[in-house]
């Protein structure tokens, strides 16, 4: 029996989909847990069943607690804290994600495949569930590339960065639906926050996936605008790293020269963290380029770039851009001015780009544009304009998209960070500023009513 019949993806049930989790009230949750170690000590309960019974109260408060701020519910930062205080809601915590999961997957089908070992593991990831795009490789789960030709195919070694996860102690979520061969004929993934709308591709599964608060952390990848373009799209934080920052060992390739591995997430600070712990180089990956380190503070994230300077882009086509993404653009460069941003309009081949960039936006920290025209367009046929995306993913510079507001479909709309040529950390960090001068929280979609 393969592991695709072991643990098939769930498309037909009978139950309704319900809230498990959308959020964890860290200050609540630690009190009562208090309250239930003193009353389980008291009468005389082992540890292991104090664990238990603690897990099944935390799960009860899951169930009917939302973090007030912010509404998007827990990111990695915040379960890594959590998890540093109790072990039990660590030990439990990715099985409560796949129960979530498979209540909400017949609507949303971001997975290809799920889990059937949630079980934690030791290293700064303990208890953190990542879903992986299904055109990186995993040993134990199949890889099928979006395509049928490679049905129940099982990689005989994990990719680069899943193994790296697994040292981490992070838990392999399952693998999320990308479209053929991160190119063409997009899956049936829906956008959470409005089922008739594409969630964008390539990297469609893992985008939907975070966004509807199924898991904190997801891998992607982007040739031209498959990290940046979906998480606009989904109202998530989506990095893509510069190029050669995380070995592609096991990714199935689509252009060599101008493929990336980047990551979907709540927050700026869990995308920063998952930089600093994957990135590195292998002797496998010739276009390897290591960052230079940096680690996050769990309890702090990493510092904001006060009052950045930043270059407005706006390519010829914006024009084209929707009325309410303009609006949301503008909106956003008059909060960051009123934050205390200095914002001015900015203006062959690929290395030389790549090394003019940094005289290009000599006197700025970085470049704000947007990630998309507007809202994910309606319909699963296309997964939307890449124009926005691909000149950064070209030149290879460090990409950071925020959601920023709504469109009049109710649908998500961000706004792009790009900074110089292997400057991530420096990039992330204005991002950071950023986020907090926006203050804009687009919280769990409605498809999980």
């Amino acid at each position: 029996m393969s592991p695709r019949e072991a643990s098939p993806v769930v498309r037909k049930t009978t139950a309704p989909a319900v809230h498990i989790f959308s959020g964890i009230n860290l200050t609540r949750a630690r009190l009562e847990i208090g309250k239930t170690r003193k009353r389980c000590y008291g009468a005389g309960r082992t540890r292991r069943g104090l664990h238990r019974i603690i897990f099944e109260e935390l799960a009860d408060m899951i169930k009917t607690t939302v973090l007030p701020k912010p509404k998007a519910g827990a990111g990695v930062l915040d379960l890594l804290r959590l998890f540093r205080q109790e072990e039990a809601a660590a030990d439990g915590y990715a099985a409560l994600c796949l129960v979530k999961t498979k209540a909400v997957e017949p609507r949303l089908k971001a997975f290809e495949y799920l889990p059937t070992d949630t079980r934690r593991r030791p290293g700064p990831l303990s208890g953190i569930p990542v879903a992986i795009k299904d055109i990186i490789a995993t040993s134990d789960m199949p890889t099928t590339n979006g395509s049928p030709i490679y049905k129940d195919h099982i990689p005989a070694a994990d990719a680069w960065v899943v193994e790296r996860l697994r040292n981490l102690g992070a838990t392999i979520f399952g693998k999320t639906v990308s479209t053929e061969f991160a190119w063409r004929h997009p899956g049936p993934t829906v956008n959470p926050w409005n089922t008739d709308h594409t969630p964008g591709g390539s990297s469609s599964g893992s985008a939907a996936a975070v966004a509807a608060g199924l898991v904190p952390l997801a891998l992607g990848s982007q040739t031209l605008g498959s990290v940046i373009r979906p998480a606009a799209f989904n109202g998530i934080v989506g990095l893509k790293p510069s190029f050669g920052a995380i070995p592609r060992v096991g990714v199935h390739p689509l252009s060599p020269s101008l493929d990336h591995v980047g990551f979907f997430a709540r927050r700026v600070d869990d995308v920063a963290l998952a930089l600093s712990l994957l990135a590195g180089a292998s002797d496998a990956d010739p276009h390897g380029r290591p960052l230079p380190a940096f680690q996050v503070d769990i309890d702090r994230g990493i510092p904001p770039l006060d009052k950045p300077r930043l270059g407005i882009v706006r390519f010829k086509k914006f024009a084209r851009a929707e009325p309410a993404q303009q609006k949301v653009f503008d909106a956003a460069i008059a909060r960051a001015r009123d934050a205390g941003a200095i914002l001015e309009d900015a203006k062959a081949t690929q290395e030389k780009w790549r090394a003019a960039l940094p005289t290009d936006i000599s006197g700025f920290d970085a470049l704000l544009t947007l990630p998309a025209f507007g809202e994910a367009p309606c319909g699963l046929d296309s997964t939307g304009d890449a124009e926005y995306c691909a000149p950064w993913t070209f030149i290879g510079a460090p990409a950071v998209t925020l959601p920023a507001g709504f469109g009049p479909n109710g649908l998500p709309l961000g706004i792009q960070i790009v900074g110089r040529y292997r400057e991530d950390l420096r990039v992330l960090r204005i991002a950071k500023w950023m986020e907090a001068a926006l203050g804009f929280d687009p919280g769990i979609p409605g498809i999980l009513s």
